[in-house]
């Protein structure tokens, strides 16, 4: 089964654009386009190290690693408790492995902030806050159960109530349930709960062209709230990235090095998605 990762954020902060580069046109068809659809790509991942490995060991085909990368509609206000696509939306991120959460770090007179402001703090906050009464409604829901069937003895009915009782402390703080120190056994199990803020999450800046490596304060001011809570922060110009998705590979080196770019930004954000899941590529060889 492919990895999933979920790219997340408020409306308008350029998620399909970021999904466009990242997928280079590989996306499927069914739902792409539609709001209450999610969109699907694969996203293959670079690594130099393959075309290494076949000027000594030739094969018939070079296959890079592979993400699935799903793009749903955007976060609005009250999600948590309905508001625009609602549960809809979080339903389609439950299952996935880790979040890609984009925040807005662009002015454009043509794409209105829908808070009429660019503030990236504020909307990693916004959207975080959603997730997170989310989770509170899901583990509050369980809770009872959980305690009830604990009462048997049973080690595994146990073991449930006490991480959800950990995992409700922690939202009633308004934290995510990622924070919590946890026993291996206990990532599994709440691997299987399906709590949206127990997933890792990259924070992608999406930034402007006259801004390309990230230098500007607002983007540091989110790759500071990001790290706050152990996660970390990639800049990224998601309007240049998928031009360039869409130059034939000859001229993507050439616009790289006209935007003073040593890379695209899917060899970034790929390098700090396996860093973020603890990911390793095994090669393979010959015929």
């Amino acid at each position: 089964m492919a990895l999933e990762v979920g790219i997340v954020g408020l409306p308008l902060v350029g998620k399909s654009t970021i999904f466009n580069a990242l997928t280079c046109g590989h996306a499927e068809t069914a739902g792409y386009g539609r709001a209450d659809k999610p969109n699907i790509g694969v996203v293959r991942i670079p690594d130099e190290r393959l075309k290494t490995l076949n000027q000594y060991i030739e094969t018939k085909k070079i296959l890079p690693a592979t993400i699935q990368v799903i793009d749903v509609a955007g976060l609005a206000r009250g999600a948590s408790t309905g508001e625009g696509l609602g549960n809809k939306f979080l339903a389609n991120i439950r299952d996935m492995d880790a979040i890609l959460h984009v925040v807005r770090c662009f002015e454009s007179d043509q794409v209105p902030h829908p808070d009429g402001t660019i503030d990236p703090v504020r909307d990693i906050d916004t959207v975080e806050t959603e997730l997170i009464l989310a989770d509170l409604e899901s583990v509050s829901n369980s809770l009872d159960r959980a305690k009830r069937a604990a009462k048997s003895g049973e080690k595994d009915a146990m073991a449930r109530a006490e991480l959800l009782e950990k995992a409700y402390q922690k939202l009633n703080e308004s934290r995510p349930v990622r924070e919590l120190m946890l026993s291996p056994e206990q990532k599994k199990l709440i691997k299987s709960m399906g709590l949206l803020t127990a997933k890792k999450t990259l924070f992608v800046a999406n930034v402007g062209e006259d801004d390309v490596h990230g230098a500007d304060a607002k983007v540091q001011a989110a790759r500071k709230r990001a790290e706050s809570e152990g996660g970390v922060l990639v800049a990224v110009c998601g309007k240049l990235e998928a031009e360039i998705a869409q130059l034939p590979e000859a001229d993507r080196t050439e616009m790289l090095q006209a935007m003073d770019l040593k890379e695209p930004a899917l060899a970034v954000l790929a390098r700090a998605a396996y860093h973020l899941l603890g990911l390793h590529s095994f090669l393979t060889a010959g015929p």
